[in-house]
């Protein structure tokens, strides 16, 4: 059985990896007998997740276009149907909006969910004020705006939309925690017109071990890892960021 590379492009961000895989190209990860614990592959699941959405921010959102990180909060008691509705309402707002001011249209990638009262946290392409957004949602509760935050890749911003919340041993009743994710529920949603990461996956001899090689254009991150499973087959993966261009010097008359 052969060894795999895929590439994960999302951004300035190449993902690279490799791992032992069936002719079809099927991951293997565990020796035949083996499997995951539930608690296992709920952490693989949320791992997996916060990557995804992750790589989808830096493929569509940057702080020095300007893009924004809003959060719109319901003053009053709502059921989650009613959070919902009101949600896809402020969207037909913002998008009538945006075609009088002539601006492009409107890409977003949202999560709703309740914690204390129910809330909106929306990732959005710029073009919109703070006092727009407020207007647009109206008496219903807060607007808090900000330039999205895209340090360390988006990580922290998608480690914050994907976060659960465990209630802690000593926690009375009824104190502010997060509502629950329900089961199959999805963590976020967003616009059709969202760009995706490319991926390319080719087969490739055995990897060889040792610090990842480098490649032109891209500085390797320090997050590369290298496992091996009780066979032997060994998986890795590497993180690289694109160099800036560097500028051309002007020739000398």
């Amino acid at each position: 059985m052969p060894y795999y590379e895929k590439r994960i492009r999302s951004g300035k961000v190449l993902e690279v990896l490799t791992y032992f895989a069936t002719r079809d190209g099927r991951r293997i990860d565990r020796g035949l007998n083996e499997r995951e614990s539930d608690e296992e592959q709920a952490a693989k699941n949320d791992l997996e997740a916060r990557m995804q959405l992750a790589r989808i921010l830096r493929c569509n959102f940057s702080r020095d276009a300007g893009d924004l990180f809003v959060t719109l909060t319901f003053a009053g008691e709502v059921s989650e149907t009613e959070a919902y509705r009101e949600e896809r309402n402020l969207y037909l707002r913002m998008e009538r909006l945006r075609k009088k001011k002539g601006l492009e249209p409107l890409k977003r990638l949202a999560v709703v969910e309740k914690q204390g009262h129910w809330h909106i946290h929306l990732v959005m392409n710029s073009g919109l004020t703070l006092e727009e957004v407020q207007s647009l949602w109206g008496n219903r509760g807060r607007v808090v705006m900000s330039l999205v935050d895209d340090s360390e890749g988006f990580r922290d911003l998608a480690n914050y939309l994907c976060r659960e919340q465990k209630p802690k041993k000593g926690r009375k009743d009824g104190e502010n925690l997060k509502q629950p994710r329900r089961k199959w529920q999805r963590r976020w949603h967003a616009s059709r017109n969202l760009k995706q990461p490319e991926v390319t996956k080719k087969q490739v001899k055995r990897v060889p071990v040792g610090q990842p090689r480098k490649l032109p254009g891209y500085r390797l991150l320090p997050e590369w890892t290298i496992r091996s499973d009780r066979f032997g087959n060994i998986s890795t993966y590497a993180q690289y960021v694109k160099e800036p261009e560097k500028k051309a010097k002007p020739k000398k008359e």
